[in-house]
């Protein structure tokens, strides 16, 4: 929307702000582009890309993790990825984790060919990896669900249902 003093910035510039900052990590003034720019990325693909699995999608994942894996009623192995940031302004503590550097956390559940079926992305870097699994919204796929989840020593193999 233009504004009596400048014009604004074009769909096209936007997406080019926001894909410089996405692989540079670089600071910009104008970085209030970049979370909507990402936000309808995310929007326009995530039906498509990342479905929410069903109950018969957990089934699948489950048989493929017993014929490939032997593991029986496993419904995706789970982790969670400090991904270095800068720290963003006013932030104070929020980003700043245990390694000593400012993360956000990425938490994927993959199946048994490696494929993400669930991911959340964003959560500060000062929090714990096991609060960052307690306090995924992706949790609110798994209760009913009868099987496991999984991971290294902080997520640990989880009973779910």
């Amino acid at each position: 929307m233009d504004v009596n003093y400048r014009e604004s910035i074009s769909p096209v510039e936007r997406l080019a702000i926001c894909l410089r900052f996405l692989v540079t990590g670089d600071s910009y003034r104008i970085i209030g582009t970049v979370p909507s720019v990402a936000q309808a990325i995310w929007d326009c693909l995530v039906g498509e890309y990342m479905p929410v699995p069903k109950e018969e999608d957990w089934r699948t994942i489950a048989a493929e993790f017993l014929e490939r894996w032997n593991f029986p009623n496993c419904l995706g192995s789970i982790d969670e990825k400090h991904v270095e940031i800068q720290a963003p302004p006013c932030s104070g503590s929020q980003f700043y984790n245990y390694k000593g550097t400012y993360s956000v956390v990425l938490l994927a559940v993959v199946d048994a060919i490696y494929c993400f079926h669930v991911v959340d992305v964003g959560a500060y870097g000062k929090g714990s990896d096991g609060g960052t699994l307690r306090d995924s919204p992706g949790l609110c796929l798994w209760p009913g669900t009868s099987g496991w989840h999984p991971g290294d020593s902080t997520t640990c193999i989880t009973p779910w249902g």
